[in-house]
């Protein structure tokens, strides 16, 4: 499930950037590798707001771009900063998240769709 987006890992020593092509749009994000148990590569900070060109990406599109450079990840086996945590949620917490109501995921002060906020620079 990559949709319309086309992932390319490249890498230079312990570090590199993952190429991220839309059509004739292209978006490259730097990481490097982790010394954390755990995780393969570390993306985080990582900035989804703007093409190479300049464009800017919409939020939406973020989230969407998001989710499918974690599958495109999992495919790989490759386990990063970004994955999101277990989808178990925590029926006695809410969000802390201002006006959200839904509840949070376990171990977490957010919900999904504000933990992928949290991970998306605004």
């Amino acid at each position: 499930m990559t949709g319309p987006y086309h992932f390319e890992l490249n890498a230079n020593g312990r570090c590199g950037t993952i190429k991220c092509t839309k059509g004739n749009l292209v978006l490259e994000l730097d990481w490097e590798m982790s010394g954390v148990p755990g995780k393969d590569i570390l993306l985080t900070p990582m900035d989804l707001t703007h093409w190479v060109s300049g464009e800017a990406v919409a939020k939406a599109e973020q989230r969407i771009l998001l989710e499918h450079l974690r599958t495109w990840l999992a495919a790989k086996k490759t386990r990063a900063d970004i994955d999101r945590p277990t989808m178990e949620i925590e029926h006695s917490a809410k969000c802390a998240w201002s006006d959200c109501e839904e509840p949070s995921l376990k171990g977490f002060a957010y919900c999904g769709t504000h933990y992928d906020d949290t991970l998306l620079r605004k």
